[in-house]
């Protein structure tokens, strides 16, 4: 079997060239940032999930929860600096702080249709990142506490 015929090879040159477009787009808005617009920061976040997705399906995790964590650190930056900083550590999160998060988003629903913000996009990271830290048993509880976070997101079920 000649190599390039391998599946699995064609696989990882797929994600490999995929990968490099997403990074080079990602390097140009980057340099090329007009203004701190939240939709330049939603284009951002959402090559760095495209980013992380081709990491985590290349099982290289480490750097898919690097870019994960970016993802949600520019989501995050929307939010008021306490609600921000609940959701961002994911080793205390509980079910009053996704309560908390969830009212939140449901009052700000008019201000959040006239930014680019998509929650669906926001609670996929989530689920990837929850994946991650259910590969090591130390971090199951971490693990479903962003799960559990991720299932509150999506309950809003509001994409504008």
């Amino acid at each position: 079997m000649i190599l390039s015929d391998d599946p699995s090879f064609k696989n990882t040159m797929n994600y490999t060239i995929s990968l490099e477009n997403f990074q080079k787009v990602l390097i140009h808005l980057l340099n090329n940032k007009s203004s701190a617009t939240q939709q330049f920061d939603y284009d951002i976040a959402t090559l760095r999930y495209k980013i992380g997705e081709i990491y985590f399906k290349m099982e290289k995790y480490e750097q898919a929860l690097d870019q994960f964590k970016k993802v949600v650190g520019i989501y995050l930056n929307v939010f008021p600096l306490t609600l921000s900083n609940l959701a961002r550590n994911y080793d205390a999160i509980t079910d009053t702080s996704i309560l908390i998060l969830q009212n939140y988003l449901f009052e700000h629903e008019y201000y959040f249709r006239f930014i680019p913000l998509r929650y669906s996009l926001l609670a996929a990271t989530y689920r990837y990142m929850a994946s991650i830290y259910f590969l090591e048993p130390k971090h199951i509880e971490t693990a479903l506490s962003i799960y559990k976070l991720a299932t509150a997101i999506e309950s809003i079920q509001q994409d504008y």
